[in-house]
């Protein structure tokens, strides 16, 4: 749907970019006055029309004067605005740059204290690893970490009468990652 760009709500808070690259902006616009069509920008459907994706896009359509934009609007639960917003803006493609190093984890952080207690759909969100994940959070203080949580669950083990064999055997089920395909 195309609707008039001033619908278009906009909340830094969700944003997992620290700033507004305003030289991409001025690229953006440029293209458009040379006829260029970019992907319609992400909102939300609840908050009506809550920007998502597409900062970069919204802000050169107006800086070329346009008064409507492209739009594609999906209905997420509200608990997961940042994540989707952190997602959309991890694509890597030819109109968006990777989140940086320290944008990753702030929205690790952000992430986590917003109740998201899932490590996998955090690092999946990202486009990053589960224990690059679990990393940023124990650097934080936020969880304990894997070494601190297996030695934990080896004493609990070994308390239950396990044999070495067997704890090892259990911390390996429980712990190591399998590694994606």
């Amino acid at each position: 749907a195309e609707i008039e760009i001033k619908r278009i709500k906009r909340d830094q808070g969700i944003y997992p970019r620290e700033q507004t690259d305003w030289d991409r902006v001025e690229i953006y616009k440029e293209a458009l006055e040379e006829g260029a069509v970019f992907p319609p920008v992400l909102v939300a459907a609840e908050p009506e029309n809550l920007l998502l994706d597409g900062n970069h896009r919204i802000n050169a359509h107006e800086q070329a004067g346009h008064e409507k934009i492209w739009i594609e609007r999906w209905d997420i639960p509200k608990h997961y605005l940042k994540l989707v917003a952190q997602a959309a803006n991890t694509e890597a493609g030819n109109i968006d740059t990777p989140l940086t190093g320290k944008e990753k984890k702030r929205a690790i952080l952000q992430d986590w204290e917003d109740g998201i207690r899932d490590i996998e759909l955090i690092a999946t969100a990202l486009k990053t690893t589960p224990s690059y994940v679990r990393k940023v959070l124990s650097n934080a203080g936020l969880i304990k970490s894997r070494k601190e949580q297996m030695k934990e669950r080896a004493k609990e083990l070994r308390e239950q009468g396990l044999s070495v064999r067997q704890i090892a055997e259990k911390l390996t089920e429980e712990f190591i990652e399998s590694i994606p395909k």
